[in-house]
């Protein structure tokens, strides 16, 4: 019963006769299967040979071997993101922050290397054979970083890492200190270089060219904790040093061989807490022995002490200086220093909250007048008001590629940027500095305006504010919604008198745009009817810009039939994000590599080009 019961399998004829093959014949698949492996190497030995012979065909193949080394050099070129080249200029608060982000490109050079090497045998060779490709060295592999520093023979050596984590392989990098052209070494838990590296700092550095110390954190133990760099650091000899940047590091006193080098041209340093305390005249003195500097950017570490009458420091060939500390102590050193009227100057100040906040402010731009000759572009960043009221000020000498003075690439060409922040509570809107600041100046000629205000910002103040730039071709209007722009921008009754001598605006705000970009703003049905006003009054008006809008499709659509052409780039920002653009040093998140894969990422076309061993 219980058989009768018991599910019955399928009928033999049911079963494909490859399986009943297998099933009753194990001796016959077992040599079918050596067979086929035999089949399957000898089609994978034909397979390679081919390919072998096709790639000696190959144009690229008949290249010679000094030909691929530059085509080689150029590839790792430009795979390695170099920190320091994008943040070129910029003060020392951003170039943290760049350096910080792009961490995580800082081993793409010896990545492509190692890439490179494993494509066949052919390549390897060359690869392996130029000691140029092995010149960065990499710190996450103690391994790597020792064959590495063989391969690279005695080419100048690049040595960037993150002490907290890349320790050992550190130690065994710094072993060559005659070799190495740059070194970068950042930390986050600490602004002291570990005292055992020290030992490796202390013998000369010939063909040192750039030197960066960081702490990616800002520091805010006791002064008293900081170390101060050694005064025989590299032996004293660093005669080819050019760039030096410290941030939040090794405290530097004023006699360091460092700051002696004949050919530096950049210096960039933050959080030194002993300049600070010590007197101005200090500082001018050590400026005034770099007469060939090019860069100049101090974060907290100006003095405060006012120098003797009279004393001024020529700095003929500054191309920029950024200077981000206290306002009185930026305006003090600014007096002292003979600029160049084609410097690009960078301020970052906050003012205490005192009744001559207004006062400093238009001595600033009263001091800075000569800096914004041929000034083409304008933008003001006005953002909400929280504990500080904030005013930003950027201005281009150059032309903005498609207006867009927000897109972030445009920062490398600025000529005056300007950050102030006060106590909210000094009751000074920020439009006002910005009205100063036009008066002051002066702006004529301004081809492109961007203003970007928040939603309380006086309609009257705005509305003048606007007025100023008649002739602006290309307006872009950034804020948290479009509404406080619509209702300062679209009204037509006259706005309020400006102060006597100011002389009276325009009634029409930019009555010669051309091009209008709404940036981050939020575009309703209830816009519709004021911007169509505003468009049809404007009859040059041909190119309308959405960057990052909350908009629905079906308003596109309208807007198309009110400008002859709309360009939206189909993105949003959701409501509680949705701010113009950020007061802050940099926008977006800041992102820190791992680099705990040694593993070697092959291109997707490598094995059609031959082996190569497993040796890295």
């Amino acid at each position: 019963m219980l058989r009768a019961m018991a599910p019955k399998g399928p009928p033999a004829d049911a079963i494909p006769l490859s399986t009943r093959a297998r099933t009753k014949e194990p001796e016959d698949a077992k040599s079918m299967l050596v067979e086929i492996d035999g089949q399957i190497s000898a089609y994978r030995g034909k397979l390679y040979d081919l390919t072998v012979k096709r790639n000696t065909l190959l144009p690229i193949t008949q290249l010679p071997p000094e030909i691929l080394s530059q085509i080689f050099r150029i590839c790792t070129d430009m795979a390695d993101s170099n920190a320091w080249e994008q943040g070129e200029g910029s003060s020392v608060a951003e170039l943290s922050y760049i350096i910080s982000g792009c961490s995580s490109h800082r081993h793409e050079h010896s990545r492509m290397a190692l890439n490179l090497s494993h494509v066949c045998h052919t390549w390897r060779a060359i690869a392996r054979n130029d000691a140029l490709l092995w010149t960065h060295l990499p710190t996450y592999s103690e391994e790597l970083c020792k064959r590495m520093l063989v391969r690279s023979k005695k080419a100048p050596l690049t040595v960037r890492s993150f002490v907290d984590r890349d320790i050992a392989a550190l130690r065994l990098a710094l072993s060559d200190v005659s070799r190495i052209k740059l070194l970068h070494l950042s930390r986050g838990s600490s602004p002291n270089v570990p005292r055992n590296l020290f030992d490796f700092l202390m013998i000369p550095a010939p063909a040192l060219e750039k030197l960066l110390l960081f702490n990616t954190a800002p520091y805010t133990g006791p002064a008293a904790a900081m170390e101060t760099m050694p005064t025989n650091i590299f032996g004293g000899v660093v005669p080819r040093l050019s760039e030096l940047v410290i941030y939040e590091g090794p405290q530097l006193s004023w006699t360091s061989p460092l700051l002696k080098s004949p050919v530096l041209t950049k210096l960039q340093v933050g959080g030194m807490i002993n300049w600070r305390s010590a007197p101005l005249e200090e500082l001018l003195k050590l400026l005034d022995s770099m007469p060939q500097l090019e860069i100049l950017s101090l974060s907290h570490s100006i003095p405060l002490h006012v120098p003797l009458p009279g004393r001024f420091v020529k700095m003929p060939r500054l191309r920029k200086i950024s200077l981000s500390d206290s306002h009185d102590r930026c305006l003090s050193l600014l007096e002292c220093l003979s600029l160049s009227p084609t410097t690009a100057v960078d301020i970052r100040s906050s003012l205490a909250n005192v009744p001559s906040i207004r006062t400093n402010l238009v001595s600033t731009f009263q001091q800075t007048k000569q800096f914004f000759k041929g000034v083409k572009a304008v933008a003001f960043d006005i953002p909400t008001q929280r504990v500080f009221s904030k005013i930003q000020l950027r201005c281009w000498t150059t032309d903005i590629p498609d207006g867009d003075v927000w897109d972030p690439t445009n920062c490398s060409s600025l000529k005056i940027q300007f950050n102030f922040a006060w106590p909210r509570g000094a009751e000074l809107d920020p439009v006002v500095i910005a009205l100063d600041a036009c008066s002051i100046v002066s702006f004529t000629a301004i081809d492109t305006i961007a203003i970007g205000v928040h939603e309380s910002a006086p309609a009257d103040l705005c509305r003048n504010l606007f007025h100023r730039f008649i002739d602006a071709r290309t307006v872009c209007l950034s804020g948290s919604t479009l509404n406080t722009m619509l209702n300062t921008l679209l009204n037509t009754y006259a706005p309020t008198p400006v102060p006597e001598g100011e002389g009276t605006p325009q009634r029409v705000a930019f009555p010669n745009v051309r091009t209008l970009i709404l940036d981050t703003a939020r575009i309703r049905t209830a816009d519709l009817d004021r911007l169509k006003s505003y468009f049809a009054a404007r009859t040059e008006l041909t190119l309308l810009k959405l960057k990052m809008c909350m908009v629905r499709k079906s308003l596109v659509k309208k807007l198309e039939e009110l400008v002859p052409e709309v360009v939206w780039d189909g993105r949003r920002v959701d409501r509680q994000n949705l701010l113009h653009p950020s007061f802050g040093v940099l926008d977006g998140d800041v992102s820190v590599d791992e680099d705990g894969d040694n593993t070697v990422l092959l291109p997707t076309h490598a094995s059609t080009l031959g082996g190569y061993d497993d040796e890295p």
